[in-house]
């Protein structure tokens, strides 16, 4: 454990030295580099709307996510404005099939990567030159902001000792939501930025550390994290106290609400653990009396290896066993 805690030390030290040569290369701040990145998006915009091709290219893009996609909802990562702006106005353009309405709405690297990708007319080069930009501004702000990436990764994993991620899992899901929150962030420039970009990062991780084939709200899963804290970081075993650690901030978590997200996140048991209060394992879930010695003795060794292999499969296997053999977990 300490070799592989030395081996992300370096790690750090490495990136965080080489991410410094790009900051002073580039010599622009947060600031600078942001509304850079508005005003090449409005150009690529501006650019497009120019011509009856580009503007052809809208109603191809309505047409996409309207036919090919199926729902409007999809039609969000393309476009930097708050979920209200897009609920309110964007998605009525998409529903009255008006596309002329979206030119005034401020689109982000994912609608400049689709354009680009479909247009076929005589500002190609103009849109392709000006895409290049904002690609490379893009790559400067994810190179600049990685450092804080890295440590949001490693402030979650100390706190989730238990995960069934481990640290670069994290440091992925970090990365992932500092580039949502690139493409995301609403002009102007506010210097909340730093706080949209870690709230981004720790949904990423939160979400996927709490994966499970079972559906969860976004609140059952800050309720489920909050309980693991309550187990791991604080050390509580009863659950009164660890009900009491969650209602502290979800008060109206009762404490059936609490084991049934438990329970729906727990792994599966043991594959020759008992079943109940029967003298029966999972192992013993399907017998055939009419098994020959030789058939009896095939079953015996493939079921031994099973169990065997049992002891080595991944949280979200083991659930998936788990939902196919409705085997409860014997407590």
């Amino acid at each position: 454990m300490s070799n592989q805690k030395d081996t992300f030390k370096q790690f750090i030290k490495v990136m965080n030295e080489v991410l410094a040569d790009n900051i002073s290369s580039d010599g622009r701040n947060q600031q600078d580099l942001l509304e850079d990145l508005f005003k090449l998006e409005d150009k690529f915009r501006d650019i497009l709307i120019s011509t009856n091709e580009g503007k052809k290219v809208y109603k191809e893009f309505v047409n996409y996510i309207t036919e090919e996609k199926g729902n409007i909802l999809s039609a969000r990562v393309y476009f930097r404005e708050r979920q209200e702006t897009f609920s309110n106005k964007i998605s009525r353009c998409f529903k009255e099939v008006k596309p002329h309405l979206l030119y005034k709405f401020h689109i982000n690297y994912n609608f400049a990567k689709w354009v680009c990708d479909n247009y076929r007319g005589p500002k190609r080069k103009s849109l392709s030159h000006n895409y290049k930009k904002i690609v490379e501004l893009r790559k400067t702000l994810c190179e600049n902001n990685l450092p804080l990436a890295i440590n949001r990764a490693k402030l979650f994993w100390s706190k989730t000792p238990n995960s069934h991620l481990d640290y670069m899992d994290f440091i992925q899901d970090a990365n992932e939501g500092l580039i949502n929150a690139i493409d995301k962030f609403v002009p102007p420039y506010k210097t909340v930025f730093r706080s949209v970009a870690i709230g981004r990062m720790t949904l990423n991780m939160l979400t996927d550390h709490n994966a499970t084939l079972m559906k969860f709200s976004p609140t059952e899963k800050r309720v489920l994290y909050r309980a693991n804290n309550a187990k791991v970081k604080e050390k509580l075993t009863n659950q009164d106290e660890v009900l009491d650690y969650v209602k502290q901030s979800f008060k109206n978590v009762t404490a059936i609400d609490l084991r049934a997200i438990l329970s729906a996140a727990s792994g599966l048991s043991s594959i020759d653990k008992k079943i109940g209060d029967s003298e029966f394992t999972l192992q013993d879930v399907v017998p055939n009396e009419e098994d020959t010695a030789e058939e009896q003795m095939i079953r015996i060794e493939t079921m031994n290896r099973a169990a065997i292999a049992v002891e080595n499969l991944p949280i979200i296997e083991m659930k998936v066993i788990k939902m196919q053999f409705g085997v409860e977990k014997n407590d």
